[in-house]
């Protein structure tokens, strides 16, 4: 582990000497480049009563172009910075990626459990809305039958009345005639048997 470690550290060391030894170079290359310019500027601007203006605005342009080729490298370097730190940061958030994906996969499974538990759910509140509707269907059945039955024997009964009253009428109706003629009660008699 220890000889892991250090390996690390002394990759990193000479990374960081290259790049330090690679900045210089250019830095020493830059104020080379800016001593020579400056010497010949100062080379012309010495025959400066000699020169054509022709010379001068070339000299203008030149210094122009240099200034801008330095914002260019400084606006380069700061844009690799930051293409630096981005990469780094992509690193970590690909490296954290599997970590959310196995998150995301058991809320999955998880929501799958209880997507099921809720179609039972479902299921058995069917089956006992199905039973309550043939227990209902079965209630409103035997209260019918009851009510026929109920009907039905109102109706014998009235029927029975009936039957009793034409019966006691036409009992009646023999017995009063017999009863007028009072001394044929034998006759009477014969003829109601």
């Amino acid at each position: 582990m220890h000889l892991a470690r250090s390996t690390v550290e002394v990759i990193g060391r000479e990374k960081l000497q290259n790049y330090i030894f690679d900045r210089m170079n250019v830095h020493n290359l830059l104020l080379y480049e800016v001593t020579r310019r400056g010497g010949m500027l100062e080379g012309l601007r010495s025959n400066q009563a000699t020169q054509d203006p022709s010379l001068l605005q070339v000299i203008r342009q030149l210094e122009n172009n240099t200034e801008k080729m330095l914002m260019k490298i400084s606006t380069g370097e700061k844009i690799y910075y930051l293409y630096l730190k981005m990469v780094d940061f992509l690193k970590n958030e690909l490296a954290q990626l599997p970590l959310q994906l196995d998150v995301l996969q058991h809320m999955v499974d998880v929501y799958q459990v209880e997507l099921k538990g809720m179609r039972l759910m479902a299921a058995d509140a069917t089956e006992a809305t199905e039973a309550a509707k043939v227990s209902n269907m079965e209630t409103e059945f035997i209260a019918e039958r009851k009510f026929r039955e109920n009907s039905l024997h109102f109706q014998k009964k009235q029927i029975d009345r009936i039957r009793v009253k034409d019966a006691s009428e036409r009992h009646r109706r023999v017995v009063s005639p017999c009863a007028e003629r009072r001394g044929a009660q034998a006759v009477c008699l014969v003829q109601g048997s």
